[in-house]
């Protein structure tokens, strides 16, 4: 068992990673995108699979997405949040599905691609439409579902955020860049979020409790369950971000390239959209606050 953070450390460590994914975010612009280097290296992850059949489940899987589907999951996610009277989780879960959304299609209009010559025509696909919505709703769920439930939710929402940024390198839809901007987009807006919730419960609100006193040894302590997801979680990142440095670090040493199999390129975008989307789905469920406390009195 683990205590949870109190109030005040668990906002201010949401504020500083929401600050760090924003710089994250312009890192990812400046090297990626307005650099011709970033751009050569970016390539290399996009122009792998993206034909046959692996591209051809990719894209049935992609094409699943589209304004209904948002629509209709975060219906969903409203509806769980409304049964459990959690407004302030139904509020923040529309703002980070919205504002997540809405500053991907901004971004994307607003960002320019220069032509260096690395894919002449080509114009500015960051961030990720698909990997947005993936990560924006497993975001949001975490928000609404009851405090039991999310360690499970957290491991699904990463995995259908990882399957969704890597369906779009595989189909060629997108470079590495463009799915871990996504990321970083979801990620300022969902930590933003859970720094502003408070630490309280709706049912401790009606009665005009506040948080029950940190020594109760039952209903303040994480169970093995978030704990065992937020364990994996973190092996997850960590292992996902030692593969994709080091294939980084092969291309820029040139030990692969071009000519290198597609596979072998591959490995290193497809570990970074699984570091990301593990490292989301982490901070969110160590840091979103606990929406079904018990009401203790003494």
């Amino acid at each position: 068992m683990a205590r949870v953070l109190d109030d005040r450390t668990r906002r201010g460590i949401a504020t500083t990673l929401a600050v760090l994914s924003a710089l994250a975010l312009l890192a990812l612009v400046r090297v990626f995108l307005q650099s011709e280097r970033g751009q050569v290296v970016d390539n290399l992850g996009r122009d792998t699979a993206a034909a046959g059949t692996a591209a051809d489940y990719s894209e049935d899987f992609l094409t699943v997405v589209s304004t209904g589907f948002v629509a209709a999951c975060l219906a969903a996610l409203l509806l769980v949040a409304v049964v459990q009277r959690h407004w302030q989780s139904a509020v923040g879960a529309v703002v980070v599905v919205g504002g997540a959304n809405l500053t991907t299609q901004l971004l994307k209009d607003v960002l320019t691609r220069p032509d260096y010559g690395v894919d002449i025509g080509a114009g500015n696909s960051l961030p990720s439409g698909h990997t947005t919505v993936a990560a924006s709703l497993g975001a949001a769920a975490l928000l609404v579902t009851p405090h039991r439930w999310r360690p499970l939710v957290a491991l699904l929402a990463a995995g259908y955020t990882a399957a969704t940024g890597v369906a779009t390198l595989l189909g060629g839809w997108h470079r590495p860049s463009d799915v871990l901007a996504a990321v970083t987009v979801v990620a300022v807006w969902s930590l933003a979020v859970s720094a502003a919730l408070p630490l309280r419960s709706p049912v401790a609100a009606e009665h005009g409790l506040e948080q029950p006193p940190p020594a109760d040894p039952a209903g303040w302590r994480r169970g093995w369950g978030e704990v065992a997801a937020t364990r994996l979680l973190a092996v997850g990142t960590a292992l996902g971000a030692v593969v994709a440095v080091g294939g980084l670090v092969l291309v820029l040493a040139g030990w692969i390239g071009p000519g290198t199999p597609s596979v072998v390129r591959y490995v290193g975008p497809a570990a970074a959209s699984f570091a990301a989307a593990c490292a989301l789905a982490w901070a969110t469920l160590l840091l979103t606050p606990r929406t079904d406390n018990v009401v203790h009195t003494y």
